[in-house]
């Protein structure tokens, strides 16, 4: 039993002793990331719709993969922005 306790007291000296974790961006930059990411995935999304359907199939997928890669990180963004960690 001793032995836990050693290691429960080492575990928590350590814990109190490692630097605080700071987020590779800002979260003040949150809404600003949101705000941009969101409107060129809508952009992208607008794109589509008034393309002819004569359109090359290989740039469709491009674009709809980048579009989709952009509202995902606009929405997570989104939700940081307010309070909602994901």
């Amino acid at each position: 039993m001793s032995g836990m306790i050693e290691l429960y007291d080492r575990v928590q000296r350590e814990f109190i002793e490692w630097p605080v974790w700071e987020p590779s961006i800002p979260p003040k930059f949150f809404p600003q990331i949101a705000v941009v990411t969101l409107a060129l995935a809508f952009l992208m999304a607008f794109y589509f719709t008034t393309l002819p359907r004569a359109g090359s199939s290989i740039k469709e997928p491009i674009v709809a993969v980048a579009g989709s890669l952009l509202a995902g990180i606009g929405v997570v963004a989104l939700f940081n922005s307010v309070g909602i960690y994901l």
